[in-house]
């Protein structure tokens, strides 16, 4: 008997030194194939703005030179102690497994700033060892970066963090006006189409997502310093999706939310409803679908102490992939969110009998524009006013970077001590 337990214990602990060399290999994996993958963006975005460049020789547009920084050195316009805070040491102590500084791509003829690959530590998901999630952040050169704003930008199906960066020129508008960008990447294990699974949103699937990036911002704004009252979160397309649902499960951790070309949230629980969804609409209560994707901030389908949840819904009107149907319903959504159900918009058409023409309505309380949409006639499923030499970007219609930047800067998250007086014009 006594050596029956001696064999026993025998193989458990073999067992349990397998597993452990299994997961070393694994993490050794994970590591390797995270640094391939930010060289891979980076050559991307290289290869990218070198055939924009061609492409538009003889317009006397010249991009600046990519600035090269040392890995491991300060951040542009960082104070010592920002810059200290991204020491080897205080990485290897924090959920930011790795982070790599490096020159911005020339993605914008003005993003000078620093542009930092990292990958971030989370729970395992779905179909998933190790948990984590790459990330691309955008440190502008203007100015220090602690004290910015920070905008979350999730990109849609078959795009990348760089893809989307490079056609919003986000990056240039935050080197302009001042706010650091972070650009969370789903990986392709998760998602072979690199979908955010917005349409999947139970636990340990979309709703882990959603945590996941809630809590690198978190992390992110942390590291840098950022202003966590001047927190945002925007995508496109399905990551239109994703931006929906962070912002419901986490509206104390962000200041508004801004959705270009998304579906209305909650309808859907499985690829081939979410496809429908995008084509249609949902046949149900929009509101009744809330029920199911709200965090626990909420009750009764409303945010807790009646606080706000500013709202950006942008619409191609002429969108095949995502029906116009959504943004009506996505409105209702987050109207009934802020308690508006019963506010009568206030309507502006703008830029008339051009390409660029739009439709604005707002939903206002008191001088605050809380829900805003714009209904952008002649867009099909783009992001308005990009840079059409990338795939899901289009230069017809108003400046959705603008018009993100606009919308968000007016907004502080709730509670904060500082509100900015006034509302948007």
């Amino acid at each position: 008997m006594a050596r029956k337990s001696r064999s026993l214990t025998r193989l458990m602990l073999d067992a349990a030194t397998g597993i452990a060399r299994l997961q070393r290999r694994a993490l050794k994996l994970a590591t390797t194939t995270a640094t391939q993958t930010a060289a891979a963006h980076a050559k991307t975005l290289k290869t990218a703005t070198s055939k924009s460049t061609a492409a538009k020789a003889g317009t006397g547009a010249v991009p600046a030179s990519p600035r090269k920084r040392r890995v491991g050195g300060p951040v542009a316009g960082a104070t010592k102690a920002g810059s200290a805070a991204l020491t080897q040491g205080a990485l290897s102590a924090s959920p930011l497994q790795r982070s790599v500084r490096r020159g911005v791509p020339a993605v914008a003829s003005a993003a000078t700033g620093s542009w930092v690959a990292g990958a971030f530590s989370t729970p395992p998901m779905q179909g998933e060892l190790i948990g984590r999630l790459d990330y691309f952040v955008y440190l502008p050169s203007s100015r220090p970066a602690a004290g910015l704003p920070l905008i979350v930008m999730l990109h849609g199906c078959s795009q990348s963090a760089s893809d989307l960066a490079a056609g919003t020129r986000m990056n240039r508008l935050a080197e302009r006006e001042g706010f650091a960008v972070l650009y969370p990447q789903q990986s392709r294990g998760a998602q072979s189409h690199r979908c955010w699974r917005w349409f999947q949103p139970e636990a340990g699937v979309g709703a882990a997502e959603a945590d996941a990036i809630a809590n690198l911002a978190d992390s992110v704004t942390q590291q840098y310093r950022l202003d966590p009252e001047r927190r945002y979160v925007a995508g496109m397309s399905a990551g239109a999706g994703m931006a929906a649902l962070v912002a419901l499960r986490h509206a104390h951790r962000f200041a508004a939310v801004a959705m270009h070309s998304g579906a209305v949230i909650g309808a859907a629980s499985s690829t081939s409803a979410g496809l429908s969804t995008m084509r249609r609409g949902t046949l149900r209560d929009p509101l009744t679908l809330l029920a199911g994707v709200l965090g626990a901030n909420t009750r009764r389908g409303r945010l807790q102490d009646d606080a706000a949840l500013p709202a950006l819904i942008l619409q191609g009107m002429r969108d095949p992939v995502v029906a116009p149907r959504n943004a009506e319903q996505l409105t209702k959504q987050f109207l009934h969110v802020n308690g508006m159900d019963n506010e009568t918009p206030l309507t502006t058409e703008l830029a008339v009998a051009t390409p660029d023409a739009y439709r604005r309505l707002d939903y206002r309380r008191g001088s605050k524009t809380v829900v805003r949409v714009c209904e952008i006639a002649q867009l099909d499923h783009a992001w308005a006013g990009g840079d059409p030499a990338h795939r899901f970007h289009a230069k017809r219609g108003p400046d959705a970077s603008a018009l993100l930047w606009r919308f968000f800067r007016s907004h502080r998250r709730e509670g904060a001590t500082a509100e900015r007086s006034g509302g948007l014009p």
